[in-house]
């Protein structure tokens, strides 16, 4: 089911992005974040980790370029739709001369499908205010 749904609002928030920008967005995520009726309580860290691995795995077999923001909304309100809070958060670092920039989704300080090190090799510009 999560694969479907992560299909079915990928475009949607890619869309969304491009045309509306990123605040907006969000607020658009908060929104499609509703209950899914029946879905199961998840509380388990490991699910909710598997759950934001299918998210990512799905992204990156999308053949229109998945971004990490596009990702992370997509993690987000997915996950908030299980009734799991998130923070969403924007990092960024020197590489050679350009700045570049990352977003991940953290559950509990953890980052989700991320390599343990993000913390470390990103600097930490943004850290949105928790979504349920």
């Amino acid at each position: 089911m999560i694969i479907a749904e992560a299909l079915s609002l990928l475009p949607a928030i890619q869309l969304a992005v491009r045309m509306v920008g990123v605040k907006q967005t969000i607020e658009w995520a908060r929104l499609v974040g509703v209950r899914v009726r029946g879905a199961p309580q998840i509380s388990k860290a490991s699910d909710i980790q598997r759950i934001a691995k299918l998210i990512r795995g799905t992204c990156r077999r999308w053949p229109f370029r998945a971004t990490c923001l596009d990702r992370s909304l997509l993690t987000a309100a997915l996950l908030c739709r299980r009734r799991i809070t998130v923070t969403i958060c924007f990092g960024f670092r020197k590489h050679e001369a350009e700045v570049k920039g990352h977003a991940w989704v953290e559950h509990n300080g953890l980052p989700l499908a991320e390599d343990e090190t993000v913390n470390s090799t990103w600097r930490l510009g943004v850290r949105l205010a928790e979504t349920r």
